[in-house]
């Protein structure tokens, strides 16, 4: 149960003596002076509602003073008043995070302020500090907390207060390391945050004189005000009227959006390695049983590389992923040897121990860390010890090698949100950022097949869903805790958006538990197509926007008026669609095939094309994307050329029933004995002549010319197949070899 300090009470009691309005001044700005929240949404109701958003921020306030041993004292004050159900719904519970090992936090107050004036305080038995282990998060155990408190009858109209106290222990040595915002950001139950629109905000930071602090202003260009004063300097940051932040899809880290301040007292990067390497280092070990095991499973391997895989993929399969950190902080990781015998850690852990076994080997290896996308990057003059994640750097492997064995990935290989980032290498020896690697779109492919027979009067289909790289990776990752029959309704619910009459007769999945696995995912169905006997004509569709929508989001882009950020993706990639129409047993042909097209933009290429095997047709695309931030300002263009591409991506096939020909059917067969015989070749292309099939007869007989160049009967039909193609000139000069030749018709 959160317990309320005595000095809430003092400051009430300050407030109903009027001293706490406004309009006393502090000593020397070090007091924290609690504005008038009745006066504030007084102010709304003069002035007018200033906002068209569900909920104003009136007043966000910070300030944030820093003791002589590094500790911070964090006062927040947020006043607001509500315009909407929604709103009042989403500001009703108020949830707070941090990290209990470092922080203690008091709430000072919660309440409601009614449109008579009335006070409404929170409930005692409506605060409460929860582990965040506690709210879903699966074998974790953490000293990550939040304290969740409800604001009593909050409804439109009724303005809301609190105002929070932390008390934070430095993490490095006695210096620190905080990010304050100007908004005040809302945890709720929806998918994103809330940030409303700010009428003041307010920053301070108390620090001692001889403290040689570093700030960055994100978002802000007005500077601090400095004042002396007897417990050090004080800088104050002041902004008003700040605009909400609409969340939108594909948006870049928000905290690259809002305006703030990044402080920090540690003096550069090789402090931060000190420090870390002072956490990491006692755990790695490469002896005893580690070193067993390293030789164990490394036995028969002579190449370096061939080793560092075998430790890599031993422990991607027998060490589990299980954060154990309670009452530890979050950053030292287990020793080697406990987490080999527990068989189980996280992200740091299972660094360790990769580590420590390399090192058994013989292998050169250090712990990286780096905040993953979506998170911001380090600014390289704001030292700081957040980072989310902790990864394996090697040199000298083929170049450098980054493996993170967390991830569900091939050898060698980093989850895409952990490429093209700035990892800190530890080394003791100051350490150092390097740029992880990014892979290329031909890498990470997303692929659509479809197979669809015509038989008599029946349609059958099959559909493989194929992704490799970081495309590969994502559904793998994402789709391995997905219970089968989810995995079987998804697979389902892409074919029926195509095709709602289907009727799936089986899916089959890849192992998205294993690392070398491919992700696949294979659906047979039959579609009640009626064909009448006496049909001349069969419209089938090609279209790439399955493969698509199933891959990226471009099919959902919001229209330029209505984006407000960058358009944001985590990697570029290709996705590819290939459709076969098998009509050998239908007696349909294909008729007025549409023309391959290319089309290609600052960001994206998309290539379509048509190719005719005897009876069989293959229609394929392949979109690239080429960049994976679009600027706001050319985001209109991003859009129109999407737009293009989606709209020319759908086509209709028109196929026409002919009679069998039973002489090229044999000819077929005969050609497959004997695929380099230019007689064949040239007796088959003659029939497809007859047949009209000229692109068809135009590949044998060039193939039969490339087999004996003075054949003068090849260049003489190849001369009436691009006749047919409208190529008169080359068509005029393959007559008149084969004239040279002798050949006469």
């Amino acid at each position: 149960m959160m317990r309320l300090h005595l000095y809430r009470m003092v400051l009430i009691l300050i407030l109903i003596l009027g001293m706490g309005a406004g309009k006393a001044a502090a000593q020397e700005n070090t007091l924290f002076i609690i504005p008038d929240a009745s006066g504030l949404i007084q102010s709304v109701k003069e002035k007018g509602r200033s906002s068209e958003t569900g909920a104003l921020i009136l007043r966000s306030q910070k300030q944030l003073t820093v003791e002589k041993n590094g500790t911070i004292e964090l006062k927040s004050y947020v006043c607001g008043m509500i315009f909407d159900d929604r709103a009042a719904s989403d500001y009703s519970q108020i949830s707070l995070y941090y990290n209990g090992y470092f922080e203690e936090i008091e709430l000072d107050f919660a309440r409601s302020i009614q449109g008579n004036g009335e006070r409404l305080d929170a409930s005692r038995d409506a605060i409460q500090t929860r582990s965040v282990s506690q709210m879903g998060q699966a074998k974790m155990y953490t000293d990550m907390k939040s304290l969740a408190f409800s604001i009593p009858a909050l409804g439109q109209g009724a303005g809301f207060e609190f105002m929070v106290t932390r008390k934070i222990r430095p993490i490095v040595g006695q210096s620190w390391a905080r990010t304050l915002d100007f908004n005040f950001v809302l945890y709720h139950s929806g998918p994103v945050p809330r940030v409303d629109p700010v009428r003041e905000a307010r920053l301070t930071v108390i620090a001692p004189t001889e403290e040689k602090l570093k700030y960055y202003q994100r978002n802000s260009s007005v500077p601090p005000e400095i004042k002396r004063v007897k417990e050090g300097l004080v800088y104050t940051w002041e902004m008003e009227d700040i605009p909400k932040l609409v969340y939108e899809i594909n948006m870049p880290v928000d905290d690259t959006l809002l305006p703030g301040v990044e402080l920090s007292s540690i003096g550069d990067w090789r402090d931060i390695d000190q420090w870390a390497h002072a956490l990491f280092s006692p755990s790695i070990d490469s002896s005893g049983p580690i070193l067993k095991t390293a030789l164990e499973i490394t036995k028969g391997i002579t190449d370096r590389k061939g080793k560092i895989k075998a430790v890599f993929e031993y422990i991607q399969k027998n060490i589990e992923y299980i954060a154990a950190d309670l009452d530890r902080g979050g950053y030292a990781p287990h020793p080697a040897s406990q987490i080999l015998k527990n068989k189980y850690g996280d992200c740091k852990d299972q660094t360790v121990l990769f580590v420590s076994m390399l090192g058994a080997l013989g292998i050169e290896a250090y712990p990286a860390i780096l905040n993953t996308y979506p998170r911001m990057e380090h600014r390289l003059d704001i030292p700081s010890p957040y980072f989310n994640h902790a990864i394996s750097y090697i040199p000298n492997v083929d170049g450098d090698l980054w493996l993170d064995t967390v991830a569900t990935i091939q050898f060698p290989g980093l989850l895409w949100n952990s490429q093209g980032r700035s990892a800190f290498v530890i080394n003791g020896r100051g350490g150092g950022f390097k740029k992880t690697p990014s892979s290329g779109a031909e890498s990470n492919e997303g692929e659509v097949n479809f197979y669809i027979k015509v038989s008599g009067e029946t349609l059958s289909m099959e559909l493989d869903l194929l992704a490799k790289g970081a495309m590969g990776d994502t559904f793998k990752n994402s789709l391995k805790a997905l219970e089968q029959n989810q995995r079987k309704a998804m697979a389902q619910d892409l074919l029926k958006k195509m095709y709602p009459s289907c009727e799936i007769e089986k899916v089959t999945f890849s192992d998205f538990s294993d690392p070398n696995a491919s992700f696949k995912i294979s659906v047979r169905c039959r579609i009640p197509y009626a064909i009448p006997s006496n049909s001349r004509m069969l419209n089938l569709p090609f279209s790439s926007m399955a493969s698509i929508t199933f891959y990226s989001t471009l099919a959902g882009l919001t229209p330029p008026v209505d984006r407000k950020a960058d358009y944001v993706m985590g990697f570029v990639y290709d996705i590819k669609s290939q459709w076969t129409y098998d009509m050998t047993e239908s007696g349909f042909a294909s008729i007025n095939l549409p023309e391959a097209e290319v089309m290609d933009s600052e960001f994206l290429r998309f290539e379509r094309q048509f190719k005719e095997e005897g009876r069989t047709l293959r229609a394929t695309s392949k979109l690239t994307l080429k960049t994976t931030k679009i600027p706001l300002a050319k985001y209109a263009d991003f859009y129109e050329s999407t737009l293009e591409i989606l709209q020319k991506s759908q086509k209709t096939l028109s196929f026409q029933k002919r009679e069998m020909d039973h002489t090229a059917l044999a000819l077929e067969t005969s050609l497959k004995d004997k695929p380099d015989d230019v007689s064949s070749l040239v007796a088959l292309a003659k029939q497809y002549l007859k047949n009209g099939k000229y692109g068809e007869a135009n590949v044998l007989l060039t193939k039969a010319l490339v087999l004996n160049p003075d054949h003068g009967e090849s260049h003489y039909f190849l001369g009436i197949a691009l006749g047919h193609d409208y190529k008169m000139e080359e068509a005029q000069k393959e007559f008149e070899t084969a004239s040279r030749l002798g050949f006469i018709p």
